[in-house]
């Protein structure tokens, strides 16, 4: 991992600076700004991101041995219906792959990779954006596609405003990807055999915006914002009343007249126009070549980007020259569908009804209907294989995720919207819209060219049956565009849209958003970054571990859920602010918790009696005999409250986070650093415990933190904040009960 600096200046096309360079070559913008932070002035690089490399990416995915196992396998490369391999684009690319390097593409040693990329906000209540962009291999299991080691972070763009210009960014990913793909990399895989890999990039999955960047074509809200052909769009009054207007695209049902296109030679200028064309038509569409053309001209002045549809040549297709336009960006079928086609109709159908209109509009839900679908919740039972349970559609559907919003269209709204409840027109193409999600979020097993065929023209059916009934402007949006006049000839070059769905990408935010806890920080993308590389760390170490001691799970059982809170108590021993060691919040108690106080007792009991003939115990906690031990965890323990534990303590003035603290507004940070020996060590926060003396309950209470740490996980002194356990006497000292794990490594 490594912090890149760019040069992103407005109207400069972009440089990533060499180490010596104190100035952008081709804007002569400097390096640095100078700032003062503590009373010193510091040289702060104007824009920068962090790299982790595609090599290391690469390396930790054959690092894996269920990776190893599959990329490659008979079943991931197979010529069933639906599969990449069945598609055109895999033959395009084994043309085009050797006849620029000679390379073979479909060879057991090379695989076909997708790039994730996305702009995520990592505070529910601040407009700061991050951007993520992670590599996914498609050389495996369908069904294991989505796995944690099967994708993998190549780099963060720190915020708080997305850049314009995303070319440094990705510059030396895609040049990585150019120089591994013709000379390949010798990679080692699980069990110690090397090969010459060389990857190979067949997509990218991203939402339109973050697309838009990558590709620069227009944004979703120009007219020409379609970037696989040349559809306009209309310009449409609000319907919400508001001054202005808002750009949508009709043409499904009538047609749309007066489209201007290019013509066929791929390097002509201008265009001609044609009349009465049809979202979707043959004119529309762009060749390769001409799109590269499109691209050029507009880099060098020749041609308005508004009327050619983007500002300039992706670098993508600049580096990679086996790319693709057309088939390379992929629809965001997810968002384009559930979070745009769906959600969009269903707000319609729950859009107010104004008091002075008698009568429902024939495409809105009446009050009575509401109110019984929102009577249909509480009839609602789901199983735990669905996740999330049902939420109303009416009253929550803000909350809705594009999970939820696929459960809604393939389950629950097959109850909720039964009978009468939707007007006729409604419900034919609510129809159609639940046969169109079947299809490309299900249809992987059945998947043939006639239902894809099928899917595409009932999509379109939809659009049409809306423009003959002449429907609210705003349900005929970009996103509806887009996947009308895409997602067949996608499946064509690409096979079934299943598995190509934009949920990993979604995944790695999410990982992203909850190394963060979601709370407000300076420098979220480097705290996200050292948790991911301690993250990684503590997994390899984990794998290579040999246990001194008995873990906490093997004695609590590997079942163990998080307690239940069925009785709180203040810790109001001896504890005094400023003391050493202060528990923070209610202390739980382990009365009345049944099961799980049938694990956790004994599994701290047995911690406790590996250490009571240790030194370290003795010194600490001396007056704490075998036999005080015997009578805490004694079978009266479930009525008295000798033992409670805590998830939370302050130390030295410092707020310590144990694993179980599951807050979601707080940035957890359970890292902490022990000293075993002459060394120090980065540990894992299990549990903060106190146990009160059973024979005289006046006595200072033993406080035990259990924490995990790994003997090859060393970190330079004064790096990283460490238990105190220094005090005048034992009475506010802290015993830190240890797994000792150590490893070769």
């Amino acid at each position: 991992m490594k912090s890149i600096h760019v040069c992103t200046e407005p109207g400069c096309v972009g440089h990533v600076f060499l180490p010596d360079e104190e100035c952008c070559p081709r804007c002569s913008k400097t390096r640095y700004i100078s700032k003062t932070v503590g009373g010193h002035l510091r040289k702060i690089p104007r824009s920068w991101f962090i790299d982790f490399g595609v090599k290391a990416a690469l390396d930790k995915m054959f690092a894996n041995e269920d990776f190893c196992e599959q990329r490659g396998s008979t079943i991931s490369r197979e010529k069933y219906p639906g599969s990449y391999w069945s598609g055109t684009e895999a033959t395009c690319m084994q043309n085009s792959v050797f006849e620029h390097w000679g390379v073979e593409f479909d060879h057991s040693d090379n695989s076909c990779y997708k790039l994730l990329f996305d702009f995520v906000k990592p505070y529910d209540l601040t407009g700061y954006s991050s951007g993520i962009l992670g590599l996914s291999c498609d050389d495996v299991h369908p069904r294991n596609i989505g796995k944690k080691y099967n994708n993998q972070l190549l780099s963060i763009i720190p915020g708080p405003a997305e850049p314009q210009n995303l070319t440094p960014y990705i510059w030396n990913t895609l040049w990585d990807f150019h120089k591994y793909g013709e000379e390949g990399v010798i990679l080692t895989q699980f069990g110690g055999d090397t090969i010459n890999h060389r990857p190979f990039l067949t997509g990218l999955l991203a939402d339109s915006p973050a697309r838009q960047k990558l590709s620069r074509w227009n944004g979703t809200g120009a007219y020409r914002a379609c970037g696989w052909c040349l559809f306009q769009g209309q310009m449409c009054a609000n319907v919400s009343g508001k001054k202005g207007g808002t750009i949508y695209y009709k043409g499904y049902h009538d047609v749309s007249k007066n489209q201007e296109v290019y013509p066929q030679a791929p390097t002509a200028a201008g265009y001609i126009q044609v009349h009465d064309v049809k979202v979707g038509h043959s004119c529309l569409q762009l060749s390769h070549a001409q799109r590269i053309s499109r691209a050029q001209r507009v880099e060098e002045g020749e041609e308005d980007p508004r009327t050619a549809g983007c500002h300039g040549l992706s670098m993508v297709v600049h580096v990679l020259p086996y790319v693709d336009y057309n088939n390379f960006f992929l629809v965001p079928v997810a968002h384009a569908l559930l979070f745009g086609v769906v959600k969009g109709f269903v707000k319609h159908l729950y859009r107010p009804i104004p008091k002075a209109v008698n009568d429902c509009p024939k495409d809105a839900l009446s009050n009575p209907v509401r109110s019984l679908i929102a009577s249909r919740k509480d009839d609602t039972r789901v199983t735990s294989e669905m996740g999330r349970p049902y939420k109303c559609i009416g009253t929550n559907r803000g909350y809705y995720t594009m999970e939820d919003w696929l459960h809604f269209v393939e389950t629950y709204s097959a109850y909720v919207f039964q009978g009468d409840t939707l007007p006729p027109k409604v419900k034919e193409l609510w129809g159609y819209l639940v046969e169109v999600c079947q299809h490309y979020f299900r249809g992987n097993k059945h998947y043939s060219e006639e239902a894809s065929e099928k899917a595409s023209q009932t999509l379109r059916r939809y659009a049409e049956v809306m423009e003959e009934e002449g429907m609210a402007d705003n349900l005929f949006t970009y996103n509806l565009h887009m996947v009308v006049c895409r997602l067949r000839k996608q499946e064509v070059a690409h096979g079934s849209t299943v598995k190509d769905l934009e949920f990993r990408v979604e995944r790695e935010m999410q990982s992203y958003k909850d190394r963060l806890g979601r709370r407000v920080c300076v420098d979220p993308e480097k705290i996200s970054a050292n948790a991911y590389l301690i993250e990684e760390g503590v997994a390899i170490l984990k794998k290579n571990a040999s246990i001194t001691y008995r873990s906490y799970e093997e004695l609590a059982g590997r079942d163990m859920t998080p307690m239940d809170i069925n009785a709180k108590m203040k810790d109001t021993a001896s504890d005094v602010f400023g003391a050493t060691l202060l528990f923070l919040g209610p202390g739980r108690l382990l009365a009345k918790q049944g099961p799980h106080a049938r694990k956790t007792l004994p599994a701290i009991r047995r911690l406790l009696e590996d250490y009571k003939g240790a030194k370290e115990f003795t010194d600490t906690c001396g007056h704490w005999t075998g036999r005080k031990l015997k009578a805490a965890f004694g079978p009266g323990i479930i009525r008295r409250r000798y033992i409670q534990t805590y998830r939370r303590a302050e130390i030295a003035e410092e707020t310590f986070s144990t694993r179980q603290y599951k807050r979601t507004k707080t940035r957890i940070n359970y890292m902490v650093r022990v000293d075993y020996g002459e060394k120090q060590f980065f540990a894992e926060l299990l549990l903060f415990v106190k146990l009160t003396d059973p024979e005289d309950q006046s006595n200072e209470p033993l406080k035990v933190a259990i924490v995990r740490f790994y003997e090859g996980l060393e970190v330079d002194p004064g790096r990283m904040w460490k238990f105190k356990l220094s005090g005048e006497d034992n009475s506010n000292e802290l015993f830190v009960l240890t797994q000792h794990i150590s490893t070769s490594r």
